[in-house]
This record gives C-alpha cells, sequence and structure tokens, in this order.
C-alpha cells in the first residue's frame, strides 16, 4: 500500500504556512524596529548596521518564498499521491475482477460453454506508476558583519534608547520565530516518518532557519553592546576602535587586532569601554605574554631618553589595573600602572570605610539595626582588611634597603589583595627568583616576604632581583580562627601552580631576548602549589628549592619530573606541636595528614639536593620554626630570616654554588613518616 498519511501532510503544510507568516510579520517588525535604531545613528558603524539590516530582510523574503515553495511541494505530492493511491486501487479492483473472469474462462471451456467475454469492455487500468515526487526547500542567510573591518576610521554617535527599541523588538520576535521553526521541524520530522513515498532531501531550509534567527539575536546582541557602549561614554560620539573594541567578541575579534585597537584608541574611551565590559577586561587579560611583549615595542619611544612614549603612558594611567597585571608587559611600566592603582585603592578604601562607617552610626537607630548592623559590620571588616593589606603593600614599597629598587610587579582587586614586590630590576637583572610563600600569607604580610626575598637578594648581589610573590590565596592556617583545612586538600595548590605559571611565562616573555638566571623558592603549601607550576610544559626554570615543605602533590615523585635544571630541599627537623625544642612544627602535618600531597622532596629518594638549615655555628644561624621569616623581634629563626644557615645555603642554590652548600644535620623528628597514598589524577595546564 502507498505509503503516504495525507493527514500528516495537511498539518506540515498548515504549519508550513504558519512559520511563512511569522517570518513575514517579523520581516515587517524587523525593518520597522531597524527604522527606529537608525534614527540620530550615523558613522560608520550605522552603515555596517544598515547592511546588516538590509541583508537581513532580504533573507526573510527568500525564507518567506522558500516556505511557500515548500507548501506547494507538499501539497502538489498529496495530489500526486491521491492519484497514485486511487491508480493502485482501480488496478487492483480490475486484477480481482480478472481473476474472476480467468476463473470462469477455465469452468465454460470445461463445460464446453460458449460466451461473451466481459474483458472488452472492462480495460485494465494503467500499470505506470506516477512519478515519485520530491519535498525539499532550500534556503541559507548570508552572514553579517560586526565590526568595522579594520579599516575604517572616524567615528559614530547613536541614541541608546532607540537601539535598545531594536534590541527588545529584535528578540522578541526572534522567540517567535524559534517556537515556528520547533513546531515545523516536529511536523516535518512527521511527514519523513509517515510519507515515505515521497522522496525528501536534506532539511537545508531547517538549518537555515535557524540560523536566520541567530544572526537575528547576534544583531540584537551587538546593537546592545553599542547602545551600552553609548552609555557608559555618556553619549556623544565613540571612535570606530572603540565600537570594535566594545561591541565584537572574542570569536570575531584576533588577539593582534585588539591589540590594534589598545594602540589606537583614544585613551579615554578605551577606559570607559573597559569599565563596561568586563568580558573585554578578562580579554585583555588573557593576552598571550609574547604577543604583549611584541605589542608594547611597538609603542616605545623614538627618542631613547624617555622611559615611555606618550601613548604607554595615556594606557598606564588610563587602565592601571589591567595592564599593571598584564603578563608581558615590562615590569617597570607595571610598576608605574600599580603604583597609581594602589594610590587609587587608599583612596577609594578610605571614602569607603568612611561612608560605612557613618551607616553605621545611622543605622543603629533604626528598627532594622538587628539584622542590617551585622551585614554592615562584616562589610567594615572587609574594607578594613583590605585598608591594612593596601598600606602594607605601600610601606613595603617604601622601605628600600642599601639604594636597591623595588617595584609593585602585580596588584589585584581580590579580597584581599594579590601583590608581587620585586626587590631589584627584574627589566635588567641578570639573575632572579620568585618567593612563594605558604598557608595563612596575605598581601599583610607583604613586608614581612619582602624582607626574605630582601635577604636573599642582598646575598645574591648587584644585578639580582628576587619576588617576593603572593600572587594566590593561600590556605589559612588550620584551627584558626575557623576550621578551615583546605591546606590539606589540592584545590588551592592546583590554582596557585596556574598562577605562578602564568607569572613564569610573562617573565619569559618579557626576558626573552637576555634570558636571566630564573630560580623558584617555595616554602611550605607554597612548594606544593610551585611544583605544579614547574610540571607545565611552557615553564621551565634553572633551580628550584623548597623549604620546610607541606608536601608536594603524590603525582610527583621525583624531581626529574619538574621542569627545573637543579632541584634542592631544605628542611628543619620535624615536631610535634607540643615539643619545646626548636624545630619545624608544621610541614610534617601537611605531609601527613593531607590525601593529596605526600612527598616528601627532602626525601633522598626524591632526588633533590638536600642542604642544612640547622647546624648552627659559623654555618649561620639554625631554623628554629616553621616560619619562613620571622625577624629580629623573636629570638627564633625562619627558612629566609637575615644570616640563617638556610636563607645562605638559599642563595648558593640559586647561583648554582652546589660545592658551597652545607650538607643537612641527620634528621632527628619524632614524628612518623606519611605513608604514600595513590596519586589522584594529574591536573592539565592551559
Amino acid at each position: 500500500m502507498l505509503r503516504f498519511d495525507q493527514a500528516q501532510a495537511a498539518a506540515l503544510v498548515r504549519t508550513v504556512l504558519a512559520a511563512r507568516g511569522v517570518v513575514q510579520c517579523h520581516q515587517i517588525a524587523f525593518h520597522d524596529a531597524a527604522g527606529t535604531a537608525l534614527v540620530d545613528f550615523a558613522g560608520p558603524y550605522a552603515g555596517v548596521f544598515r547592511e546588516n539590516v538590509l541583508l537581513h530582510i532580504d533573507d526573510s523574503g527568500q525564507l518567506s518564498r522558500a516556505l511557500g515553495l515548500l507548501a506547494d511541494d507538499v501539497e502538489a505530492a498529496c495530489w500526486q499521491a491521491h492519484q497514485e493511491l486511487e491508480r493502485l486501487e482501480e488496478l487492483a479492483a480490475w486484477q480481482a475482477r480478472e481473476a474472476a473472469r480467468e476463473d470462469q474462462r477455465r469452468h465454460n471451456a470445461a463445460m464446453g460453454v460458449v460466451s461473451v467475454d466481459e474483458a472488452v469492455l472492462d480495460r485494465m487500468p494503467s500499470t505506470s506508476p506516477f512519478a515519485v515526487p520530491e519535498v525539499s526547500a532550500v534556503f541559507l542567510p548570508l552572514p553579517h558583519r560586526r565590526d568595522s573591518g579594520g579599516g575604517s576610521s572616524g567615528s559614530s554617535s547613536a541614541d541608546p534608547d532607540r537601539l535598545r527599541v531594536f534590541v527588545s523588538r529584535a528578540r522578541s520576535t526572534a522567540t517567535d520565530l524559534e517556537a515556528a521553526l520547533f513546531r515545523l521541524r516536529s511536523d516535518w520530522a512527521g511527514f519523513v516518518d509517515r510519507c515515505g513515498w515521497v522522496r525528501t532531501g536534506a532539511p537545508e531550509f531547517l538549518t537555515g532557519f535557524a540560523l536566520f534567527i541567530e544572526e537575528c539575536r547576534a544583531d540584537a546582541t551587538w546593537i546592545e553592546r553599542i547602545a551600552s557602549a553609548f552609555e557608559a561614554a555618556g553619549g556623544g560620539t565613540l571612535s570606530v576602535g572603540a565600537l570594535d573594541l566594545a561591541s565584537t567578541t572574542k570569536a570575531d575579534l584576533s588577539e593582534r587586532r585588539l591589540l590594534q585597537l589598545l594602540a589606537s584608541v583614544p585613551a579615554g574611551e578605551l577606559s570607559t569601554m573597559v569599565a563596561g565590559s568586563p568580558e573585554l577586561a578578562a580579554r585583555i587579560a588573557g593576552l598571550r605574554p609574547e604577543l604583549v611583549a611584541d605589542w608594547w615595542a611597538t609603542l616605545d619611544p623614538q627618542d631613547e631618553e624617555s622611559d615611555l612614549s606618550e601613548r604607554q603612558g595615556l594606557l598606564l594611567a588610563t587602565l592601571p589595573a589591567l595592564l599593571g597585571n598584564l603578563e608581558g608587559l615590562p615590569y617597570g611600566a607595571r610598576d608605574k600602572a600599580n603604583r597609581i592603582a594602589l594610590r587609587r585603592g587608599l583612596e577609594s578604601v578610605e571614602r569607603e570605610i568612611a561612608t560605612t562607617q557613618r551607616l553605621v552610626l545611622h543605622t543603629a537607630l533604626l528598627p532594622t539595626a538587628p539584622v542590617a548592623l551585622p551585614l554592615l559590620m562584616a562589610r567594615l571588616d572587609e574594607l578594613k582588611e583590605r585598608q591594612a593589606c593596601l598600606v602594607n603593600i605601600d610601606e613595603t614599597l617604601g622601605s628600600a634597603v642599601d639604594g636597591t629598587p623595588r617595584f609593585l610587579l602585580s596588584l589585584t582587586s581580590d579580597q584581599p589583595p594579590l601583590a608581587a614586590v620585586s626587590i631589584g630590576d627584574l627589566d635588567t637583572a641578570t639573575n632572579a627568583s620568585f618567593v612563594v610563600p605558604g598557608m595563612g600569607t596575605t598581601t599583610q604580610d607583604m613586608s614581612t616576604l619582602a624582607t626574605g626575598a630582601q635577604a636573599v637578594q642582598a646575598q645574591r648581589g648587584s644585578g639580582s632581583a628576587v619576588v617576593a610573590w603572593i600572587g594566590y590565596e593561600t590556605p589559612p592556617v588550620p584551627f584558626s580562627p575557623e576550621s578551615d583545612l583546605s591546606v590539606f586538600g589540592i584545590e588551592d595548590a592546583v590554582k596557585g601552580g596556574a598562577a605562578l605559571a602564568s607569572a613564569l611565562k610573562g617573565f619569559d616573555a618579557v626576558r626573552r631576548e637576555s634570558p636571566p638566571e630564573l630560580g623558584v623558592v617555595a616554602h611550605s603549601f607554597g612548594s606544593t602549589a610551585a611544583s605544579i607550576a614547574l610540571t607545565d610544559p611552557d615553564v621551565q626554570a634553572d633551580s628550584f628549592t623548597a623549604l620546610g615543605s607541606a608536601g608536594l602533590p603524590n603525582w610527583i615523585t621525583s624531581a626529574s619530573q619538574l621542569h627545573a635544571d637543579r632541584v634542592y630541599a631544605g628542611q628543619a627537623t620535624d615536631r610535634s606541636l607540643l615539643d619545646p625544642e626548636p624545630g619545624d612544627r608544621y610541614s610534617w602535618a601537611g605531609r601527613s595528614l593531607s590525601l593529596w600531597h605526600r612527598v616528601d622532596p627532602a626525601d633522598p629518594a626524591f632526588g633533590a639536593r638536600v642542604f642544612g638549615v640547622e647546624t648552627g655555628g659559623n654555618a649561620g644561624l639554625p631554623v628554629t620554626t616553621h616560619d619562613l621569616v620571622v625577624g629580629e623581634a623573636s629570638a627564633d629563626r625562619g627558612y629566609l630570616d637575615a644570616q640563617t644557615e638556610s636563607s645562605r645555603n638559599v642563595s648558593r642554590a640559586l647561583g648554582g654554588e652546589e660545592e658551597n652548600l652545607t650538607p643537612p644535620s641527620p634528621r632527628r623528628q619524632s614524628v612518623p613518616h606519611p605513608r604514600p597514598q595513590d596519586p589522584p589524577e594529574v591536573p592539565e595546564h592551559d
């Protein structure tokens, strides 16, 4: 029997014609909305929008025609199917009659009866089937351009309110189109399933219909970005470059084009675009360091006596928070930007504290005080913590020793803020190192960490630079004040490792033409994070030194797995928390209690060169506690306190002076070695 469901075919025709009606209504609404948007929309971007509108309206007509032809095809198929079904039914009826007549003929012949054959009057219907029709439609919209194409100059103006009228209507009609497409897909699938007699080509019209809707929605998003850009700028006009930055997506804007725009867009507009678009800020922050380094060099001043060109100075002053943390920029430039951001941050947090304190006093008199006051006090605590961090960073920068300059390499807006301070010029240093702290370290401790970095830099001598790097959120000390046990996990180390790897890649990009000796010195949980960074395939250091390690990840079982030519470890005697004798009371706990980082880099089986930290006498002051730096106010000494055996050996390790390293003391710890655990999955590197 003929496989053709007339009811399903009729339903498809109704759905196709209904979809066609929706497309036609969309065409009218889109045209009217575009007309509203084009009022006061002038300049190159208005021209691009006008082209897109004309393309879309033309595509609307093409889609409407394609749907009309599809409905015609289905109706024609219905008629042909009806005709073919009638033919088959007539042929089957004739064949039944002919079979009866044949039986009669045989009977008459057997009886010797002569009769008139009715077949003379009952002619056989056609045995040739009707041609099988094909039901299909072809439609593919043209892609739209949503930027200047890189060749336009000048500026554009627009009324953002009128642009948003277009955005709203375009999205509303796109929703109607999506509903029509959904019904069309469903009925088309039913037609293909129940009307197998006809040939159906590939449903290209459905794909084209979906792309048509995508173009409509993309135009709405594009115009919405443009409207936001004009609103952020306070109306008026914007350069084409600024609109390119604000309105294009990551897929539409290459890294090189983005950098070209950063070099050419007016600084004020650039600041507005970045402030109004977190996506754009993230895109700039994620640029590859080597591209950033090349781009910045193209902006260098022609006058060799000048540190910065006018454009470079404008960019640093306009986007200090962004460029101050941009890997690939020279560190002197980042220092200038970050000092601007630091000054603004101090002023801003001081104002916020004053405002919040006034709110606290006012709220205390209100009936809502029991609910509102705790929230305000929590906010005030956050602000004071941020202020303390920024003040400490500022004081650290102003505490240069022996004329060695200090540079603010990074400063983030995190709570609390993250930062890095270099003791010495990282742009020109012949040997450089990054000091990575462990648990409980925040930028309130920047001056303390910088003291340790200063001790190492002083021993390394002129031409060296040591970075006090608080570039990741360290886990808090467990059990104080809150019971946070994340130091025994691995998540913070993975994040810290990724951040350190990014910083080291940035350093490599800046110094690739004159690479210095590079070392990484990591303490406590910092060694966990740093070891992960040193497994990144794009990171390479000359040396890695672990001090009082809280344990390396279980999957790093050998020094050879680290991308460092030389690997060292320093470890004071492991002591329990209640043991009054000098030694390290924390690092062993990290290795013993964690399920994720139990590898001891000071274990001979690991393969690191282990040096002494508590010999005493002429070797230097012994390490008596887990801290990295204690300072002169205490009788204890940490791993990087000045004049300690540990800090001296760290300096020697950074310089590859292995013959001068003092040997470790025999291990006298009274705590058990951890039992190795099954390794977790190795983290992926970006």
